[in-house]
């Protein structure tokens, strides 16, 4: 009686062990696998907050431009007010560096969310980056520029030419830095 219970729980052990790899490798064979209840819900609720965050990425990556505009148009404005001496040039130059600066950082940070998120190799361009602020920074200078008043209109001519020389100061003085 013995070898018969004996003979029968390997003869099932075999079978089943045997019926695992084939079903894991049929699986296998169309990309799928074979896991415990447990984990399939693991699965599901890592999968959801994966993708919360991707529709908060989405957000943040829409958003990014227009605080940008907010945030540097109001401190350009401000700046150039509040020192309307001969250092506005200096105070308006510090304050768009460092809001261009802010900017590509978030930018580069949003990049590489992107990559971990959806699973791409897509490399940051620093270079585009400062020449899309650019282009940014000089739309608002026109646009303060059309609706101040005659004495902000001077300094913002004096501003308008920043934006290249600025940038320029700013790459010489990021690669000094790091390299």
């Amino acid at each position: 009686m013995k070898t018969i219970i004996l003979t029968f729980s390997a003869t099932c052990a075999v079978i089943a062990l045997a019926a695992s790899v084939f079903l894991n490798s049929i699986l296998g064979f169309f990309g799928l696998a074979a896991v415990s209840l447990e984990k399939f819900n693991e699965l599901r609720t890592a999968q959801s907050v994966v993708e919360k965050m991707k529709g908060k990425h989405h957000e943040r990556r829409a958003n990014i431009g227009k605080s940008f505009a907010k945030r540097t148009g109001k401190r350009i404005a401000t700046s150039a007010t509040a020192a309307a001496t001969i250092g506005t040039l200096a105070v308006t130059a510090a304050v768009v560096a460092i809001e261009v600066e802010d900017y590509c950082d978030e930018k580069k940070s949003l990049q590489d969310e992107a990559n971990l998120l959806f699973g791409t190799e897509n490399s940051f361009d620093t270079e585009n980056c400062y020449e899309e602020a650019k282009k940014d920074v000089e739309t608002l200078i026109r646009d303060i520029q059309a609706s101040s008043s005659e004495s902000m209109s001077n300094i913002m001519d004096s501003v308008k030419e920043l934006p290249s020389s600025l940038l320029e100061k700013l790459k010489t003085s990021k690669e000094s830095i790091f390299n």
